[in-house]
C-alpha cells in the first residue's frame, strides 16, 4: 500500500481535502516511482493515470519469454485442495452476458490457482430442485395450453419472460396436444425437467457441473450431511 507523505498545504484530515488534493500527493510520490512509470498525471475529479514505461514491459516480457512455461508457478499452494464455484446460474432463467464474465474469471482464476501448487476442483452449481423449478414448469406448461388455445390465467408468480413461451412451442413441436387435458401432477415433471435441461449449461463439461438433483438422488447430500454432523457434535 502507497502511503503519500503529507504535504504542508493539505490537511492531516482526510475529509478536509478535496479529491485533487488527494491525488497529488499520490502523484508527487509516484512520479519516479524507480523507473516503472513513464507518466503519472491527474485527470477529471482526481483520477490517476499510470503508465508504465517501455523499460518495465521489456524486462517482464523478458522474464516471460525465459522461463516460459514455468513463468509465474509455484508451490504457494503446497497441494492444498480448493474448490472453486462460479457462474452457478439459476437454471429457471436464460444465461446472460454477466454469466459468460464470471464464467471467464473463474476459469482464469482456477487456473492460477493450479499453476501455484494448488489442487483445484472447478464447479458449476445448479440449483434445479425445490419450488423454482416446479414454478419454471407450471409457466412452461400453462403457456403450453395458452398456445393450443386454452384459456387458463397466468398468475404472476409464474416466470414472465418470453423464454417461458419458447420452451412451451418446443414441447407442444414434441407432444403435440397429448398434455393438453392433463393434470398438473402428470405434467409438471415432464415440463420441468424439460425447461431446466433446456439450459445451455447442460451441454458444458460434466466435470464441472453439479446438479442438485444428481447430488440428492446419488446420496452424495445425505452423505455430506452426516459428515457434517459428526464434525459438530
Amino acid at each position: 500500500m502507497i502511503s503519500p507523505p503529507m504535504s504542508p498545504s493539505i490537511s492531516p484530515n482526510p475529509t478536509e481535502c478535496s479529491p485533487q488534493d488527494i491525488a497529488s500527493s499520490f502523484v508527487e510520490q509516484l512520479a519516479d516511482g524507480g523507473g516503472l512509470f513513464s507518466n503519472v498525471e491527474i485527470a477529471g475529479p482526481g483520477f490517476i493515470n499510470l503508465v508504465i514505461s517501455p523499460a518495465a514491459w521489456l524486462q517482464v516480457l523478458e522474464e516471460i519469454h525465459r522461463l516460459d512455461q514455468t513463468y509465474g508457478r509455484s508451490n504457494l499452494g503446497q497441494g492444498r485442495n480448493v474448490q472453486v464455484e462460479f457462474v452457478s446460474a439459476n437454471p429457471t432463467g436464460p444465461l446472460h452476458v454477466g454469466h459468460g464474465r464470471g464464467a471467464a474469471t473463474g476459469d482464469a482464476l482456477a487456473s492460477i490457482l493450479e499453476a501455484t501448487g494448488h489442487r483445484v476442483e472447478r464447479e458449476y452449481y445448479i440449483n434445479d430442485a425445490g419450488t423454482q423449478v416446479e414454478t419454471l414448469g407450471r409457466s412452461v406448461f400453462l403457456r403450453y395450453q395458452q398456445l393450443q388455445g386454452r384459456q387458463v390465467p397466468f398468475p404472476e408468480t409464474c416466470y414472465q419472460g418470453n423464454y417461458i413461451e419458447t420452451l412451451a412451442q418446443e414441447l407442444r413441436d414434441i407432444h403435440a396436444d397429448s398434455y393438453l387435458d392433463a393434470t398438473e401432477e402428470t405434467a409438471l415433471p415432464v415440463f420441468s425437467d424439460y425447461a431446466r435441461r433446456a439450459s445451455v449449461f447442460w451441454r458444458a463439461s460434466e466435470k464441472i457441473l453439479r446438479s442438485l438433483v444428481s447430488a440428492s438422488t446419488g446420496g452424495s447430500v445425505r452423505k455430506a450431511s452426516m459428515k457434517m454432523g459428526r464434525w459438530t457434535r
